[in-house]
């Protein structure tokens, strides 16, 4: 621990990171007299997350403290998650978390810790977490309901959609009750990704200083220039966010059709599209590979009734505020996606900026 000497009330802890890691949740643990509140977010401490940037935050309800050590599934997932990190500084965080009642909790912790990790914990981090999550949770969902993804960085997939994207990692995202754990589905869910393009960055509210925060980059972009055929525009008329720049990451499984959408899940994340971030299935598919630390929610439909959720419908029930405008926008033959170290100056930003990163 190290003690923040402008600030003596922050302590630092670092934290061991593989080589391409990054500590890359974004949680916080708030103490009260009345209980404990956990918050989940996607926004870093820095002024510009905070200011004119599309993001998402889940918070709990104050967690009462109890007498007794809470069992749920909620709580033991998050002291999992916290002793992951094997600092003796977070003990005390982890023995406040056991003595509150977190019971009420209404989502489900997905993480990622760094490791290659085996046996059990195969299925405790990652892609592969979440297929265990909704194998066990979801009923079954029609192989024509489209996965969604929404992030604001790209990683480097491989030279084919099938080498990680459309093999393994699609097959989480469409996991529900039927099927093999570590086999691909016959009918795997379409799938359609949602990153911002040139225009949508150079329109934004911070103009093209807004890719500062998108950071995918030119080489990854042109070895899997495959990845565009899969991309949509950020829009967001209906929420009011179109012009507010995404930091936030979001994953869902939706119907397909334009009237009465429905929402089999969703999943709020730090975790962007990469297989450092998710993981990566290794020795035959006994070993996921896992570089970075990421926490996020995933919110499923309640036990009682319709086994989902509806969105922008005229129901009165089981309302979800999704974020983005549906039916998505693909890219045009003219759209391209944000490239944050290539520079753009084919035209200027609305504050009349060219982009020209170092």
């Amino acid at each position: 621990v190290v003690p923040d000497p402008k600030h003596k009330n922050v302590n630092l802890v670092k934290v061991d990171l593989p080589p391409y890691g990054t500590h890359h949740t974004k949680m916080m643990l708030l103490l009260y007299k009345a209980g404990l509140r956990v918050v989940i977010l996607t926004a870093n401490l820095l002024a510009q997350d905070w200011g004119q940037k599309t993001q998402g935050f889940w918070m709990s309800p104050i967690f009462p403290k109890s007498n007794e050590t809470d069992s749920s599934e909620f709580n033991r997932d998050l002291v999992q998650y916290l002793s992951a990190y094997k600092r003796k500084a977070l003990n005390q965080w982890v023995e406040v978390i056991k003595s509150h009642d977190m019971s009420s909790a209404n989502v489900v912790l997905i993480g990622s810790v760094p490791g290659r990790h085996i046996g059990h914990d195969l299925s405790t981090w990652g892609h592969m977490r979440l297929r265990k999550v909704l194998k066990n949770k979801m009923k079954k969902i029609d192989s024509s309901w489209p996965v969604i993804g929404q992030f604001s960085s790209i990683g480097s997939l491989g030279p084919t959609n099938q080498k990680w994207l459309c093999s393994e990692w699609l097959t989480s995202m469409g996991a529900c009750n039927h099927g093999n754990m570590l086999g691909l589905h016959s009918n795997q869910p379409p799938l359609k990704l949602v990153f911002p393009s040139v225009d949508d960055v150079r329109g934004s509210l911070e103009g093209y200083p807004a890719g500062a925060s998108i950071p995918y980059g030119r080489a990854n972009e042109a070895k899997q220039k495959w990845v565009r055929g899969y991309m949509h525009r950020w829009i967001a008329t209906h929420s009011g966010r179109s012009p507010a720049a995404p930091h936030m990451k979001t994953y869902a499984r939706v119907s397909p059709y334009e009237t009465n959408i429905r929402l089999s899940w969703f999943l709020l994340t730090s975790a962007n599209l990469s297989k450092a971030a998710w993981g990566a299935l290794e020795k035959n598919k006994t070993q996921l590979s896992i570089k970075s630390f990421e926490l996020g929610v995933l919110f499923l439909p309640p036990k009682s009734g319709p086994p989902f959720f509806y969105i922008n419908s005229s129901q009165p029930t089981n309302q979800f505020p999704y974020p983005i405008t549906l039916p998505l926008t693909p890219y045009g033959p003219q759209d391209e996606p944000w490239v944050w170290d290539s520079p753009h100056t084919d035209a200027p930003d609305r504050h009349g900026n060219m982009w020209v990163p170092s």
